[in-house]
């Protein structure tokens, strides 16, 4: 019986908001890295592209294939990592079970998180709109500057979801 009891304390001792903050630091670092994966193949297209076709139609193409259609892939990419995150957080709040009495600290908690989802969005749109990749990410990636747009509505209606869900939860175990 007594161990019992530990394991119960130990599921009690869950973090499951803190994983709206690994959420946002997941998104900004593939954020920055498909804003300069879509810089490097534009600069190199750029630059390779007057070699590339005197020496070849085919690898000419190919270069142009991969501009004009792996690139935009990276901003669906994108929204699929944000979405499968998401759910993630969604099933393992699902499981994590929270006493109606730190409700309120959930609250404020979303709130904290909210205001760092406001900083990262700030930098992030700082970096994008850098001389170098605003010509970049101004011509695609409509996707990615979007979420990055709203993230920090995104992740306030977000967080109140896990609330409700961890609290729905805990609800019926503890009343």
């Amino acid at each position: 019986m007594r161990k019992n009891l530990c394991r119960n304390k130990k599921k009690m001792g869950k973090k499951g908001f803190f994983d709206l903050i690994y959420i946002i630091i997941i998104l900004f670092i593939l954020g920055v890295t498909i804003l300069l994966a879509k810089l490097i193949v534009v600069k190199f297209n750029e630059t390779a592209q007057p070699a590339i076709n005197a020496s070849s139609v085919r690898a000419a193409k190919i270069m142009v294939d991969i501009e004009n259609k792996t690139v935009p892939q990276f901003d669906k990419i994108f929204f699929g990592a944000m979405i499968g995150a998401q759910l993630g957080v969604l099933l393992l709040s699902y499981k994590l079970r929270m006493s109606p009495a730190f409700y309120f600290l959930g609250l404020l908690f979303i709130m904290i998180t909210v205001l760092i989802a406001a900083v990262f969005s700030n930098v992030f749109e700082e970096i994008r709109t850098t001389a170098e990749l605003n010509t970049v990410s101004s011509s695609g990636l409509p996707i990615t500057i979007y979420i990055w747009e709203k993230m920090p509505l995104l992740i306030g209606a977000f967080g109140i979801v896990v609330l409700v869900v961890t609290y729905a939860m805990g609800r019926s175990e503890y009343g």
